[in-house]
């Protein structure tokens, strides 16, 4: 059964509340005016979970907050909550709690207004005084006002609610809303989310030129790290800064990748004003890795004393907060606007034709082939003999997947869908690969930093040498397990079907 319907045209909340208080054993509750908040991460996870958590607020009371099957009335209250959650973790109902973190990942709830709304509520009784529905009346205070009818229905009793709906049908006042209640209040009142990708799929055709194709992804990408800036600021959470830093990275490897298509000057020149914001972001992006992995390093050493660790988690939370304040403060700078501002009328003026490199007027297709295929020969370069003695080589082996995946991806809608998932599927493959081994080494690095930093002041604490020493020996161990299996993978991706695979991309052959 829907449970969720709109007032047909001219119908308003005052005609609803009359057939409903036509039907056998139905009793107002009342009516109250209350203000509608809608919460999601900012890339949508609760609703792409088939989620809704929607709060109502009454001052002065405490919020009364669900969380709900979209389209449906299925919902949990969640109690104790004094103010809005601003991450899941704030639920104190651990199962909810738990439900709620690993749909949100430990992005942060961002409240959406949907207004003002008034409710009337009615509950259905049978004759012995039992509750079997709830009707809830929900209208807009906009002008014109928009009316939703809610039907709650009590488990057994489900019969209760259908026979009041079909009554209200019957005298179409009522239609079913094909839309979530929640969505639905927001694009009455224009708030209904933006759609967001934090890697956009770019429409190409194989015969554009090439630099008038990369200058449209290069925007596109462009958008993706603008959009991010604010949450980055706020510090919302450390996913914002993430999206920066792939779009960031992925700009940066188009225009290595892509060289010819633009004019030497400006590319030498953007390059390396990108590479310079690569490096302003790179020290707070450490510290949030590192801080969510710090826990489990400590629980790796026992023998660190309880201080020592407390003095770490403090060294590390201060170190991460003056990365993020001087980070704040360059994307505030009146120098990050204007280098944005050349950036984009770089990309505008690349778009109408302008500043192309000898390949530039090239059709698209050709290029990104040819740079496809220098990729992939740089990834068969490595030698896996030669990581077993200096394992460093595995991350020059990430970084060539890494700007080989970013051409795939980026330029995805040249190539048949089937062919190019099968390439990336197989990329994937080598690198997982390669697990976590460099961010081993960055936090090594990082920590021994931290744990020495004021060495001269006074002596590092034995206790957080010995997580260093623990935590080099975790990396040696580690990085000799992903030598091995990054022998079987690359053997894989060696394998001719595997390179017949990227031949026949590289040739556009499907």
């Amino acid at each position: 059964m829907s449970c969720q319907f709109q007032a047909s045209p001219g119908v308003d909340a005052e005609m609803l509340g009359t057939l409903l208080l036509a039907q056998t054993g139905m009793q107002p509750q009342g009516t109250r005016r209350i203000e509608r908040c809608y919460l999601d991460t900012f890339d949508h996870r609760l609703a792409q979970a088939g989620w809704a958590l929607d709060a109502d607020l009454q001052s002065p009371y405490p919020p009364v907050v669900h969380l709900r099957r979209l389209g449906t009335e299925q919902q949990d209250q969640l109690h104790g909550l004094t103010s809005l959650p601003a991450r899941a973790t704030d639920v104190p109902r651990p199962r909810l709690r738990n439900q709620l973190t690993k749909i949100t990942a430990g992005r942060a709830l961002l409240p959406v207004s949907a207004g003002e709304i008034t409710v009337r509520a009615f509950d259905c009784m049978d004759e012995r005084g039992k509750l079997t529905a709830r009707f809830l009346i929900e209208t807009s205070s906009e002008s014109p006002a928009s009316t939703v009818l809610r039907v709650q229905a009590i488990t057994g009793f489900e019969p209760v609610g259908q026979r009041v709906i079909r009554a209200a049908r019957r005298a179409g006042l009522i239609k079913p809303l094909r839309e979530d209640c929640g969505l639905f209040w927001l694009k009455k009142l224009g708030r209904a989310p933006a759609r967001y990708r934090p890697k956009p799929i770019i429409p190409l055709r194989a015969e554009q030129g090439s630099s008038r194709a990369l200058a449209k992804l290069l925007r596109a990408y462009t958008q993706v790290m603008q959009t991010n800036e604010a949450g980055i600021v706020a510090d919302l959470d450390s996913e914002f800064l993430h999206d920066y830093r792939v779009a960031l990275r992925s700009i940066r490897s188009w225009l290595g990748a892509l060289k010819s298509t633009i004019a030497p000057d400006l590319r030498a020149r953007f390059r390396a004003e990108l590479s310079a914001l690569n490096r302003a972001t790179g020290e707070l992006r450490d510290m949030d890795v590192l801080g969510g992995c710090l826990e489990i390093y400590l629980a790796a050493c026992p023998e660190v004393p309880p201080a020592a660790a407390a003095a770490l988690r403090h060294r590390v939370q201060s170190t991460r907060e003056a990365a993020r304040a001087a980070l704040k403060t360059h994307l505030l700078s009146a120098e990050y606007q204007s280098a944005m501002q050349s950036w984009g009328e770089f990309l505008d003026a690349l778009g109408r034709g302008k500043h192309a490199g000898r390949r530039g007027r090239s059709p698209v297709l050709n290029t990104v082939c040819r740079a496809l295929r220098k990729r992939r020969l740089a990834i068969l370069r490595f030698d896996p003999v030669v990581a077993r003695h200096d394992p460093e080589t595995l991350h020059e082996l990430r970084k060539d997947c890494k700007k080989l995946r970013y051409l795939l991806e980026g330029f995805q809608r040249l190539y048949a869908p089937e062919a190019l998932q099968r390439a990336v599927r197989e990329l994937k493959t080598l690198q997982s690969a390669m697990g976590d081994t460099w961010d081993l080494h960055v936090h090594h690095e990082l920590l021994q930093r931290l744990v020495q930093g004021d060495s001269a002041e006074s002596p590092p604490d034995p206790g957080a040498l010995q997580l260093l020493t623990t935590l080099g020996e975790r990396l040696g161990s580690l990085e000799r397990k992903q030598v091995a299996l990054v022998d079987a993978a690359f053997a894989r991706f060696r394998a001719p079907r595997v390179q017949r695979l990227y031949a026949r991309l590289e040739e556009n052959r499907t």
